[in-house]
């Protein structure tokens, strides 16, 4: 799919991607920056994780730890009143 991809980078898209209950890779979400991309991912997180209980998580980044450190084991801690397990660079 060489032309969306060609697509998404003219429009500046930011895919969300994760993986289904088979390891798949699938896109759950599409933003146009990457703050928006960040508070799509934590909302999904906040909506799948609501009356839920959470023994532990690991805030996972490629290459950008200010991210991770600084705003997603702050949001998530926020949220779950707990902090990461572990911070990862993958």
């Amino acid at each position: 799919m060489p032309l969306k991809g060609l697509l998404a980078n003219l429009l500046n898209l930011n895919p969300i991607v994760s993986k289904d209950a088979d390891g798949h890779s699938m896109v759950f979400g599409k933003t146009f920056s990457q703050k928006a991309n960040m508070k799509k991912v934590m909302a999904h997180i906040d909506r799948t994780s609501r009356n839920r209980p959470l023994w532990n998580y690991i805030v996972m980044h490629a290459n950008n730890r200010p991210a991770a450190d600084y705003w997603y084991a702050r949001q998530m801690k926020a949220l779950t009143a707990t902090p990461p397990v572990a911070e990862v660079n993958i």
